[in-house]
């Protein structure tokens, strides 16, 4: 069995695990573009389905929407959602899955593992630069759900991606959760930019409500290959990271740019 991390300087919330609902799909609605352009407030004819972009939309726990997935296959590039590639690509799940952050790493990654609801893939064939700007976008919409996302990124030997995760979550009084892992692979001289930018809930000032976000982020970089992360964290009540990265190979390189934005009870470690 494995134990809640004691070496944070903040004490994690009681949370009833059997009071959760880890599977939702609220997508109802037939007009799937008039759905989301109601639900998000944004035009995507306008943003999103636009040149040089593509973009996978995951509400709960479903993925409602990937742009150009097809264009970018003949390019060497495999960018879908993680569902999807399970089905399709299943020895590539079966051979990187896992890799960087065992199941056995820490208690949120060893209950993702079990449970993960819905995620991102991506995987970049040798010599491939990816021109694209690549894009997940994660919505937390009900507020008994926890979202367990799981993001597998792979780069092959001398390519190039950028990447961004995009994270947002409904006000409710009640408490969301929402735990993730992130795993990135970079092969020999390959380059990767890793970019998120968290807007969760935080709560109102008195610390109701608000949502937990329990993520574990890690790489690993082989012989002369590149990982930047950037991340900017804008919501939920408590943020608990474990970003690293694994210099397996000699002269890689890993970079950390990092800002939480914190007010009344928010807590970020």
């Amino acid at each position: 069995m494995f134990k809640l991390p004691d070496w944070s300087f903040f004490e994690c919330p009681n949370i009833n695990y059997d009071n959760i609902i880890y599977y939702s799909s609220i997508l109802k609605d037939s007009n799937l573009l008039l759905y989301l352009k109601t639900n998000l407030n944004i035009n995507f004819l306008d943003t999103i389905l636009i040149k040089n972009n593509s973009i996978d939309v995951i509400f709960d726990s479903i993925s409602v929407l990937h742009t150009t997935q097809y264009f970018l296959k003949k390019l060497g590039i495999i960018f879908l959602s993680l569902f999807d590639v399970v089905l399709k690509y299943p020895l590539l799940i079966k051979k990187y899955l896992g890799t960087v952050v065992s199941y056995k790493d820490n208690f949120f990654a060893n209950i993702n593992s079990i449970i993960f609801s819905e995620g991102s893939f991506c995987y970049v064939s040798k010599y491939i630069k990816c021109s694209f700007n690549l894009s997940t976008y994660f919505k937390t919409n009900s507020y008994d759900f926890a979202q367990f996302e799981r993001t597998l990124l792979i780069a092959s030997e001398f390519s190039y991606v950028g990447y961004l995760e995009g994270c947002t979550a409904l006000m409710y009084k009640e408490s969301q959760l929402h735990i993730a892992i992130v795993e990135v692979i970079v092969k020999n001289n390959g380059y990767v930019k890793y970019y998120t930018l968290q807007n969760w809930y935080r709560g109102d000032y008195l610390g109701n409500g608000g949502l937990y976000n329990f993520t574990t982020k890690r790489g690993i970089c082989f012989h002369f290959s590149k990982l930047d992360w950037i991340q900017i964290e804008l919501g939920s009540i408590i943020t608990w990271k474990y970003p690293s990265t694994i210099l397996k190979g000699n002269y890689s390189i890993s970079n950390f740019y990092s800002i939480s934005f914190l007010s009344d009870m928010q807590i970020a470690a």
